[in-house]
C-alpha cells in the first residue's frame, strides 16, 4: 500500500477480537487499485485479501456478516462483491444493481439483508442473502441445492395509495409521482432459495450450440433434419418443482419455474390453488395454477425437484419453514381452522357462480345461432321453441344482473344474485378475521338463490337444447354450436 493512502475504513471482526480488516483508497492520486487488507493478531502484520478483485476499482466499504466470519462483502468504484472464504475469491453482486460507486455497506441483521448505498444518494438492499451463509465448495458440487427457508408472515398487501402490480408501468408510487418516495416491498410470501450447478439444455440448445462451434471454426453448417426438427419440437421442456406440504406430508400446493443456473429464487404466496375456475394455459406443466385461498399459520415443508424430458427427479431433501401470522391483526381470527372452512365454503360458491355464468353465457350464444337459423328454416313449431327458451333466459338474466331498465330509471330493486355472491365473496376472502354475522347472512342468502337457477339452467342443457337441436338436425338447418356433426356432412 503506498505511503500516506487514506484508510477509507476499518472494522473489527464480530467473531475474533485478533482480527480487523481495513479498506486503502488512493483514487486522489490516481491510483485505482483494491487496497484490503486483514490481520489476525491486532494489527502487528497484515496480508492482502484482495485476490481476483478488478485491479481498477477503488474500495470504499467493507462489512463482515455477523454470523459467518468468511462471508464478506465490499464496496467499490464499479459495484458490490461479496467473498464466501475470507477473500480468497470475490463475486460481484450484480443482479439488480447497475454499475456503480458503492459507498457504504450496513446489514440488517433481523431481516438478514444486506443495504448499500451508492454514489449520488442511492440505496439497494438484497432482501435475506442468508443463503450465502450456506454456499460451501460442498454445495457447489452438488446438483441442486435447497437453501434454509425463513419464516414466512402472513397477511393480505394493501396499497393506501391505490397503487397495483397488475399495472406494470404505474410502479409502486401509483400516480403520485417522483416527488413522493416510497420503496418496493419484499416480496410476499415464503422465499425458495435455489443452487442449480447448470442449467438443463434442450435439443434445440444442443443442436445450436453445435452449430456456432461449427461457424467458429469455419466448418459448414448444415439445415436439420426432418426427424431433428421433429423432435425438438416434441420434446417437452424442462422445469423445476418446488412441492409444499403441511405438517401431516399432505401436498398443499406447487411452485414451478424454468431451471436457471446459480442461485436463485422462487415465492409461494401462502395460497392453496384455486379451484373455483380453470383457466386458459393452466394447461402447460411449466405453467403455475392460480392461487386461491390462504393457508392457515404452521409447519410446512418443501422440496425440490426437476423434470426433464417428462421425468421427474427429486433433487433437494425437504426444508422446514414456518408460516406465522403478522401478528397486527385488529381482529384477529378466534378460530383459524373454522375461518379456513368458511374460506373452503366461499370457494366453493365461487366455483358454482363461475359454472353458473359460464353456462349462462353458452346459452346466450347459441340462442344467437338457434335465432339466425330459424331464418333459414321454416318451422313454427321451432320457432316456438327458440322464443320461449328466450324468454327463459331474458329472466334469468333479471335475476342474475338485475332488470337493466329499472337501473336506468334508478327505480329501487332487490339485489341481483351476481352482486349477493360477489359480496359474499369480496367480504369474507378479503379478511382473516372471523366473518361478521352480516357477511354470514349474504353468503346463506346467495346460496338458498343460486340453487333454482343452477337447477333452471340445468334442466334447460338437459332438455331444451337437446330437443331444439334435434329439430334443426332434422330440418336440415346450418351447423350451430354445441351440435355433433353426423355423418357425411349431416
Amino acid at each position: 500500500v503506498p505511503d500516506t493512502t487514506y484508510v477509507n475504513e476499518i472494522i473489527a471482526s464480530a467473531h475474533d477480537e485478533n482480527v480487523v480488516y481495513v479498506a486503502f483508497n488512493n483514487h486522489k492520486r490516481g491510483d485505482f487499485k483494491p487496497y484490503l487488507l486483514k490481520s489476525t493478531n491486532q494489527g502487528k502484520k497484515w496480508k492482502s485479501i484482495a485476490a481476483n478483485l478488478p485491479e481498477r476499482g477503488s474500495l470504499y466499504a467493507i462489512a463482515e456478516d455477523p454470523k459467518v466470519a468468511d462471508l464478506l462483502f465490499v464496496g467499490t468504484e464499479f459495484s458490490c462483491f461479496a467473498t464466501v472464504d475470507g477473500g480468497k475469491y470475490w463475486r460481484k453482486l450484480s443482479s439488480g444493481l447497475p454499475t456503480v460507486a458503492v459507498r457504504d455497506i450496513n446489514i440488517q441483521e433481523r431481516e438478514n439483508d444486506l443495504v448499500i448505498a451508492t454514489f449520488g444518494r442511492g440505496f439497494y438492499i438484497m432482501d435475506d442473502y442468508s443463503a450465502l451463509r450456506e454456499l460451501s465448495p460442498e454445495v457447489l458440487e452438488e446438483e441442486a441445492h435447497l437453501f434454509s427457508v425463513r419464516d414466512a408472515f402472513q397477511y393480505l398487501p394493501y396499497s393506501p395509495i391505490a397503487a397495483s402490480k397488475s399495472i406494470s408501468w404505474l410502479g409502486p408510487k401509483g400516480f403520485q409521482g417522483e416527488t413522493y418516495y416510497l420503496g418496493d416491498n419484499p416480496e410476499f410470501g415464503a422465499a425458495f432459495t435455489y443452487f442449480l450447478q447448470e442449467g438443463y439444455k434442450s435439443l434445440e440448445d444442443i443442436r445450436e450450440e453445435e452449430e456456432g462451434d461449427r461457424r467458429k471454426e469455419g466448418e459448414d453448417v448444415f439445415y436439420p433434419a426432418y426427424e431433428q426438427l421433429s423432435a425438438e419440437e416434441e420434446q417437452k421442456a424442462a422445469f423445476l418443482i418446488f412441492t409444499v406440504r403441511d405438517a401431516n406430508g399432505e401436498v398443499v400446493d406447487e411452485v414451478r419455474s424454468s431451471p436457471r443456473k446459480g442461485i436463485n429464487r422462487v415465492y409461494w404466496d401462502l395460497k392453496y390453488p384455486d379451484i373455483d375456475n380453470v383457466s386458459k394455459g393452466k394447461g402447460d406443466p411449466t405453467s403455475n395454477l392460480s392461487s386461491g385461498i390462504m393457508v392457515l399459520p404452521g409447519d410446512y415443508t418443501v422440496e425440490l425437484a426437476r423434470s426433464v424430458d417428462g421425468a421427474i427427479t427429486p433433487l433437494a431433501k425437504p426444508v422446514s419453514f414456518k408460516v406465522k401470522d403478522l401478528n397486527n391483526r385488529t381482529l384477529p381470527a378466534t378460530d383459524p381452522a373454522a375461518m379456513l372452512a368458511y374460506h373452503r365454503e366461499l370457494s366453493d360458491l365461487s366455483k358454482n357462480a363461475n359454472a353458473m355464468r359460464a353456462t349462462f353465457s353458452e346459452l346466450n350464444e347459441r340462442l344467437e345461432y338457434y335465432q339466425a337459423a330459424l331464418r333459414l328454416v321454416d318451422k313454427p313449431d321451432l320457432g316456438q321453441q327458440v322464443d320461449a327458451l328466450a324468454d327463459k333466459l331474458k329472466a334469468l338474466r333479471h335475476q342474475l344482473y338485475g332488470d337493466p331498465i329499472k337501473r336506468k330509471l334508478e327505480i329501487d330493486q332487490a339485489p341481483a344474485l351476481t352482486r349477493r355472491i360477489n359480496t359474499a365473496i369480496w367480504t369474507g376472502m378479503s379478511s382473516l378475521s372471523d366473518p361478521t354475522k352480516t357477511s354470514s347472512m349474504v353468503k346463506a342468502i346467495a346460496e338458498e338463490q343460486l340453487g333454482p337457477v343452477m337447477a333452471t339452467l340445468r334442466s334447460i342443457m338437459e332438455n331444451e337444447v337437446p330437443a331444439i337441436d334435434k329439430m334443426l338436425d332434422g330440418a336440415r338447418a346450418p351447423w350451430t354450436p354445441g351440435r355433433v356433426i353426423g355423418p357425411g356432412g349431416k
